[in-house]
């Protein structure tokens, strides 16, 4: 993103996805298995710092075939029975990042794909923010009050952020023709996707 607003926006579409299934999911509307969601988010922080690191090298790199290779390699062996996840879903989230990458290289407008995604995947998070609330165990009365003040406060936390983050990204974008910025980038994205990888392995062949 190259401004606040972009930032703010992708954020928000995020908060409004998650509120959704989030009250789905802790209304008792939808049940999902928590195994399979939380190797999705990993899979959601994996994907986006992978593209970060893509746009980064100017889309040159090779991220896009090594991402889809090492999910099919994951489908090959889950026909195999290996891990939790089922074929179709390893074969589903290969096309769904072909087609992030593919999108990307092609639209003229790349912000409101991010905004999509973010839409997309904060529906994958809130199932699995609402397995903290579940364990919390609230009465059916509170249920409501606290929908709201966990969305309210998730928004709240992450523009927060952002904003104090900023400034600094906007320094250092400025600084040594953005070299700073970069390698931060750069760094920021590698640990990002490591945790992500880690995440989605370890949820994924949890019933290996």
């Amino acid at each position: 993103a190259r401004s606040l607003g972009e930032v703010a926006r992708l954020v928000t579409g995020f908060t409004v996805a998650h509120s959704l299934t989030l009250a789905f999911a802790v209304l008792g509307w939808v049940r999902v298995e928590s195994g399979p969601v939380e190797a999705l988010i990993g899979f959601s922080v994996a994907l986006i710092a992978l593209e970060n690191g893509w746009t980064l090298g100017g889309q040159g790199r090779r991220i896009p075939q090594l991402t889809l290779a090492a999910l099919l390699l994951m489908a090959a062996a889950a026909s195999a029975g290996v891990g939790s996840l089922t074929v179709l879903t390893l074969l589903g989230l290969a096309l769904f990042s072909a087609s992030h990458f593919a999108l990307l290289r092609r639209t003229a407008n790349a912000n409101l794909h991010r905004v999509a995604l973010a839409f997309a995947f904060g529906l994958i998070h809130g199932f699995g923010f609402a397995g903290v609330l579940a364990e919390m165990q609230l009465p059916t009365e509170r249920l409501a009050s606290a929908l709201l003040g966990f969305n309210v406060g998730v928004e709240v936390g992450q523009l927060a952020v952002v904003a104090a983050i900023w400034p600094v990204l906007v320094l250092l974008r400025r600084t040594a023709n953005g070299q700073p910025y970069r390698l931060f980038a750069e760094v920021a994205s590698a640990v990002v996707c490591a945790v992500g990888v880690y995440w989605f392995l370890v949820r994924s062949l949890a019933g290996a």
